[in-house]
């Protein structure tokens, strides 16, 4: 098993301490935490009424459209401004 070293002030090992369970190493902790940092995407399936996911689905179809005319205006100019 690969071993890593880490520095973390005194004032975060004594908070993470508090956290730690009574048999649990470190190890297990930080892997106990990192899990709750993946969020299930699936809790949040059904959260938004039909029209609210269809004025979210066109916000992003309208924010997307933006973005790409937005790009290739800009693509033109750094193309025109390096003679290409």
């Amino acid at each position: 098993m690969a071993v890593k070293t880490i520095t973390i002030k005194k004032k975060v090992y004594d908070r993470l301490a508090n956290l730690k369970g009574e048999s649990e190493s470190f190890s297990d902790l930080f892997e106990r935490l990192a899990a709750k940092e993946t969020p299930d995407l699936m809790k949040f399936a059904g959260i938004l009424s039909d029209k609210s996911a269809d004025e979210l689905e066109r916000a992003v179809a309208r924010n997307r459209k933006l973005f790409n005319e937005s790009f290739k205006r800009r693509q033109k100019t750094i193309s025109g401004a390096s003679g290409k």
